[in-house]
């Protein structure tokens, strides 16, 4: 039996006629086991990869060292985490290379990261050919703090929908309209590959209370005063209690300690403009502290520079935090292209 979520989908795509479903979207059913030689997994290992193509991030010991997590932190282990696997053998998805037999997310670090506009340095798309991807599970040792992820398998369920049910923004429809009841049971499914993004700015995430996410183990016992909270401007942080996830909830701030989770108040960030000669500067962004003085590495979750135009920037997927606990700040979601994977701030 499929998830709950991909059943409410099947059922109301399933009301409109055949002629009219014509885009298939993929779906992670993370209820239901994938064959034994599927790609499909979240977290842990990734497959086919070797150490010399494991993408890595040079300044991560200052990352680290920000999100207060310093001791977790390998000097001699430069590399991103790996996210997520996806099997692509069989999937017809749009943007991604034809001969591709499976597609990897790798971030900087999972819960606390600058991937704020598409193109940015914190994030690496991979994609392997067949050859490489029967190479079967990495066996080498991960990433320190890699080992504390919730690792899971996963199915994909393809469903045939109207391509038109992206266009419901634009169109003047009634809330009980079977292509608005299908556009918002699509966007709040965990995670899709293909159609177009579909921001949450009215979604279930912001309509009050605390984003749901999968369970994270703790790292360190928590502790006054020992977080540096992101923030975008040149002031001092302000500090919090430990905890290696940040959801930036709306709600009057509470600790969470089931969760280990800390309520950020956007309201708190320093908006205050930095200028730098050129164009492409995040407007209140940290532009000083990065040698390879590209913007899109600067955290300024609520400005964004325009991406930079790029025939490899194509939509392939979106997912939230139930699919895969990274931190997604106040938007909570994160979109994936062909080039980069980015949380989206307008």
């Amino acid at each position: 039996m499929a998830a709950e979520y991909i059943e409410k989908i099947q059922e109301l795509a399933g009301r409109f006629r055949d002629d009219e479903r014509n885009l298939t979207l993929y779906f992670p059913d993370l209820e239901t086991a994938p064959a034994g030689d599927s790609y499909n997994r979240v977290f842990g290992p990734p497959v086919g990869l070797t150490d010399d193509r494991w993408p890595t991030f040079p300044e991560l010991g200052e990352l680290m060292q920000q999100a207060n997590c310093i001791k977790h932190w390998d000097p001699r282990d430069q590399r991103m985490e790996h996210v997520f696997t996806i099997d692509l053998r069989g999937i017809r998805l749009l943007g991604a290379p034809e001969h591709a037999a499976a597609m990897m997310l790798f971030l900087s670090n999972a819960s606390f990261h600058r991937a704020c506009a598409d193109g940015n340095r914190h994030t690496e798309v991979l994609f392997l050919d067949h050859e490489e991807a029967e190479r079967g599970l990495y066996r080498g040792r991960l990433p320190e703090r890699s080992l504390y992820r919730w690792s899971r398998r996963f199915s994909l369920v393809p469903i045939e929908v109207p391509g038109e049910v992206f266009d419901v923004p634009e169109l003047d429809l009634l809330p009980d309209d079977l292509l608005v009841e299908l556009f918002e049971a699509i966007r709040e499914a965990p995670a899709r590959l293909g159609g177009c993004p579909i921001s949450m700015d009215d979604g279930p995430e912001l309509r009050g209370g605390w984003s749901e996410s999968t369970p994270t183990l703790p790292w360190s016992e928590p502790q006054r005063s020992s977080l540096t909270v992101p923030y975008a401007g040149r002031s001092k942080p302000r500090l919090a209690d430990s905890s290696l996830t940040i959801p930036y909830a709306p709600s009057t701030p509470t600790i969470d300690e089931s969760s280990r989770t800390i309520p950020y108040d956007l309201r708190s960030l320093d908006r205050r403009p930095t200028v730098v000669e050129g164009s492409g500067l995040l407007d209140g962004g940290r532009f000083d502290s990065y040698a390879d003085r590209d913007p899109a590495s600067a955290l300024t979750f609520g400005h964004r520079t325009t991406p930079r135009a790029s025939n490899r920037s194509t939509f392939l997927m979106q997912f939230q935090r139930r699919f895969a606990d990274v931190n997604l700040g106040r938007p909570g979601v994160m979109y994936v292209s062909r080039r980069s994977a980015y949380v989206p701030t307008h």
